[in-house]
């Protein structure tokens, strides 16, 4: 992986891949809950230790997405699937990718 100088201090960049990566496993696996909280936690990371700017709007509109999929209507497996690309996506976004 090739560093990334977007200004996101690197134990908050360490915190949100490894929040993100958790909840896409939790919810692949079929635990919302620990998902939640884990998209919970990466949301509060990226609004205190993420500079503002194009990649922190990405970031909180992505937990927000997730958060909205996991509280909508329809199948309770098609949604965490759903929402469980969105966490790989925001891994990505936040590795840089």
């Amino acid at each position: 992986m090739t560093a990334v100088d977007d200004g996101i201090p690197a134990d908050a960049r360490a915190v949100l891949v490894q929040a993100f990566g958790e909840a896409e496993r939790s919810l692949r696996s079929g635990d919302r809950e620990t998902a939640r909280a884990l998209i919970t936690t990466a949301r509060t990371v990226a609004t205190n230790k993420v500079p503002a700017g194009e990649r922190r709007t990405r970031l909180l509109d992505g937990c927000e997405r997730v958060v909205s999929i996991l509280d909508g209507d329809g199948n309770g497996s098609d949604r965490r699937a759903l929402a469980a690309e969105y966490c790989a996506a925001l891994r990505a976004v936040t590795e840089g990718e």
